[in-house]
């Protein structure tokens, strides 16, 4: 069992080990810059870090759940659904969906070379082009309420990631009513995608866009707004780790002491300051790194997919059966309907037939 005496004894000369009496003059006053004005600049960063989480808190960032998406979708036609889906060869593609487009039951078919394309599930039914007309009455009907004008875009802060690369350009459309909301429409399955309140538009400028470096200029380019995260958190480790540093340097804990017998040198805030510093310096540095290490810098945490040809030959190795219509009728009526009500207290305006690797 170690003895008190003897642990301190070990202890002091490997502490006044880091405290590296052979540091110059000119490396110690560049010590101090560093931790002083990069240190300045990193507790203002960090300050908006943390309001802007604490906003994050109660108004996330803006986004559509399944249960929004399927109670302001309109039910499934099954009686109109007459045409079974278009298939390549017989077998099936990556992912197949049938669900609604202003009122026409349609197969949505993703390929396994990434083309979308969306099929008429109705005899004599023709797709209309998804232009603003149709924009503004498939998000109308949406949020139930009229409409006041409409845009086409490619992107915007609300739109600038979260895989509505598919999407774009995008229909965003006004509505009136009093919440302010805006309901993004897809030029390519004419669906809604997305929807924003004037509430969430406003605090998510004071939360999430601050919080992730999210402005739309950066994010739009994921490479530049990737390194950009990578590269402000080393300044904020390099100030805290300068800070740990001058910590130790500035502390007397063996029997060379500052006046009085105190181990430091500070007094009122300071004294704080150090010994805060001290204390937390550790967590401090963890947690910059932790959050460089969210960013997965070099990739070394980027899983492996597995091999698209493998996946491909996997789903698609045998020839899916004829669709029987009216089977499918009689499942969408019954046990598919009670399945998805589940979700929204409505029926369901998707149906999902088959899923692949996405």
């Amino acid at each position: 069992m170690a003895v008190p005496g003897q642990s301190t004894f070990r202890f002091v000369p490997a502490f006044n080990a880091l405290r590296w009496p052979g540091l110059g003059k000119s490396p110690r006053r560049w010590l101090y810059l560093v931790h002083r004005w990069i240190g300045i600049a990193s507790c203002l960063f960090f300050a908006m870090w943390f309001l802007s989480g604490l906003v994050m808190l109660y108004v996330p960032y803006p986004s559509l759940s399944l249960a929004q998406k399927l109670a302001g979708s309109d039910a499934i036609d099954w009686a109109a659904v007459d045409v079974p889906p278009p298939l390549d060869g017989g077998r099936l593609p990556k992912d197949l969906l049938l669900e609604m487009r202003d009122g026409t039951p349609v197969w949505r078919v993703t390929g396994w070379d990434g083309t979308h394309t969306t099929f008429a599930a109705s005899r004599g039914t023709i797709l209309r082009p998804v232009d603003a007309l149709y924009a503004c009455r498939v998000a109308g009907r949406f949020g139930n309420a009229p409409t006041k004008h409409v845009e086409r875009l490619t992107r915007d802060q609300w739109t600038v990631a979260g895989g509505f690369d598919r999407h774009r350009p995008l229909w965003k459309v006004a509505l009136a009513d009093a919440s302010g909301t805006e309901a993004y429409v897809s030029s390519n399955t004419g669906s809604v995608v997305q929807v924003t309140t004037r509430r969430e538009r406003f605090w998510n400028w004071l939360g999430s866009v601050p919080h992730w470096l999210y402005p739309t200029v950066l994010r739009q380019d994921q490479t530049a707004w990737r390194q950009v995260v990578l590269w402000v958190s080393g300044p904020c480790i390099a100030a805290a780790v300068a800070g740990m540093w001058i910590g130790i340097l500035r502390t007397r804990i063996g029997a060379r002491r500052f006046k009085g017998g105190r181990m430091t040198p500070y007094n009122g805030w300071m004294l704080w300051h150090h010994v805060a510093g001290l204390v937390g310096g550790l967590f401090l540095i963890a947690w910059i790194f932790s959050g460089w290490l969210s960013v997965d810098p070099g990739h070394l945490f980027r899983g492996t997919k597995p091999d698209e040809a493998a996946m491909r030959i996997y789903q698609s190795s045998d020839p899916m059966p004829d669709l029987a219509l009216d089977r499918l009728r009689i499942a969408g009526e019954g046990a598919v309907i009670a399945q998805l009500t589940d979700y929204a207290g409505t029926p369901s305006s998707c149906c999902p037939i088959t899923t692949g690797g996405e």
